[in-house]
């Protein structure tokens, strides 16, 4: 099923929602994807794929806030753990690549 409402459309596909912009059939720009686990990316698609800077937040309440490319993390990001600690460094190609510092809830490094 697909609405178009002006410039952006809502999709559903096998249970799965896309609320967004889109080109030639695919999503492109800034969109909202519902996955069946639960999971939801809000951020910038580029040929269906997630691509630009955008939140993903996982089932479990923990969320990665960064870039990506081709799908995958790439460039700096931050993952929020849901004990409240977070990792922050860069991705190339959704695998972590230098140094990524860990910041506890309490604040040490």
């Amino acid at each position: 099923m697909v609405i178009c409402m002006e410039k952006e459309f809502t999709i559903i596909i096998s249970g799965e929602i896309y609320e967004g912009e889109m080109k030639n059939n695919k999503k492109e720009g800034k969109g909202i994807y519902y996955y069946l686990n639960g999971d939801i990316y809000d951020g910038y698609f580029n040929k269906d794929l997630r691509h630009g800077k955008g939140v993903y937040y996982f089932i479990d309440g923990s969320r990665y806030e960064g870039d990506w490319k081709k799908g995958l993390r790439h460039g700096e990001g931050i993952n929020y753990y849901i004990d409240g600690d977070r990792k922050m460094g860069n991705y190339v190609n959704g695998d972590p690549q230098g140094k990524h510092v860990t910041l506890t809830k309490s604040g040490n490094v």
